[in-house]
């Protein structure tokens, strides 16, 4: 069996051990909780570029920490929509830009753009991964493909932030998620914290990825 076949055989049965653990969760379980109380008081930030930049400005000499609980706040505020509704396509990762300009997005708009402004607030872009996921939607009671964005702290202990969720947890505490890969401009990782090839993820999204990331390059 290849190296291909023998992970994605590993990841479906996570995803089944993950479903079946689902059904004996409670619902407070089910249901991330326990949001980081900030020290700014996000309640006055709107969602504009110049906000952001307004908020960018005053994060600079902030503990790294606190960037990261107050632009994930910031971006948390967005309408979360799907891309058929704000882009008329079944599949699309806008820039920053252009999620600035629609005003809302999906999970993958919000956390690419997240990422990015993590970046401008000078966190190392090693410690920042996108993360392809299984969720566990309570509302229609199902497991669906999700784009989170994760944080390695100075342990390189994976934080979720999630467009979902104002809360941010560990990786390992998030039971309602099961992670299947990482990924950022530098490679491709497993859950073990090991480079993989392509071939081993869901080619579909990092095309997408790297679409977007032309995109980009091609509006600087």
């Amino acid at each position: 069996m290849s190296d291909a076949a023998i992970y994605h055989s590993l990841t479906s049965y996570r995803i089944l051990a993950f479903a079946l653990g689902l059904l004996l969760m409670t619902p407070a379980e089910a249901a991330p909780t326990g949001a980081v109380k900030p020290r700014l008081d996000l309640r006055q930030i709107h969602t504009s570029y110049l906000a952001l930049a307004r908020l960018q400005r005053q994060l600079a000499g902030q503990p790294e920490r606190q960037r990261v609980i107050a632009i994930n706040h910031f971006f948390n505020r967005f309408r979360n929509d799907t891309d058929q509704h704000v882009w008329g396509q079944a599949e699309f990762w806008a820039t920053p830009q252009e999620l600035f300009t629609a005003m809302a997005g999906d999970c993958e708009d919000i956390a690419v753009a997240k990422y990015f402004a993590l970046l401008k607030s000078g966190i190392d872009e090693r410690h920042l991964r996108l993360a392809h996921v299984k969720a566990y939607n309570p509302t229609d009671k199902a497991i669906e493909d999700h784009l989170v964005l994760l944080y390695l702290d100075e342990r390189l202990t994976p934080h979720v932030l999630d467009n979902l969720t104002v809360a941010i947890r560990p990786l390992q505490a998030r039971r309602d998620l099961v992670a299947l890969y990482s990924f950022n401009r530098y490679g491709v990782w497993n859950l073990h914290n090991q480079l993989i090839t392509t071939r081993q993820a869901n080619t579909r999204i990092l095309d997408n990825w790297r679409n977007m990331l032309a995109r980009l390059e091609q509006k600087r």
